[in-house]
């Protein structure tokens, strides 16, 4: 089944997904209210922000429904650019700890997991295939 149908395909590397970007984006809600007990309010809307992004690009990707069919290569790029966003901001904060590591490392995961979902379900394979220069005879 493609990607971009309106049932979603979910296999083992979907459902590694999804725990990946649960998993953070509830540790990032699960810092706001340190943050804002801290009164670092900047910190707090960030990490709000970017909880939501997750379930968001969660939602495109396997929601089934009609309407997100042609967005779910959005959610992959959403997950995708959130990580690799949170990743960099984080390290060039300075500020490290433990949670933080775990979280980045997560984020590395999710990034990877997403890449395997996609070379999975056939979404990049079939693109790959869409996409490549075709022969006269091919036509």
């Amino acid at each position: 089944m493609s990607r971009n149908s309106e049932q979603p395909t979910l296999g083992a590397a979907g459902v590694f997904v999804i725990l990946l970007a649960l998993a953070t984006a509830v540790i990032h809600f699960s810092l706001v209210s340190d943050e804002f007990d801290k009164g670092a309010t900047g910190y707090g809307t960030l990490f709000i922000l970017t909880g939501i992004g997750y379930l968001a690009g969660l939602a495109l990707m396997y929601v089934p429904a009609s309407v997100l069919a042609p967005l779910r290569s959005v959610g992959r790029v959403l997950l995708v650019g959130i990580a690799v966003a949170a990743v960099v901001t984080y390290i060039s904060l300075g500020y490290f700890d433990t949670l933080g590591w775990v979280t980045k490392g997560i984020e590395v995961m999710l990034v990877v997991a997403v890449g395997v979902e996609m070379v999975t379900t056939g979404s990049f394979v079939g693109r790959v295939r869409d996409s490549a220069p075709r022969s006269a005879s091919q036509r």
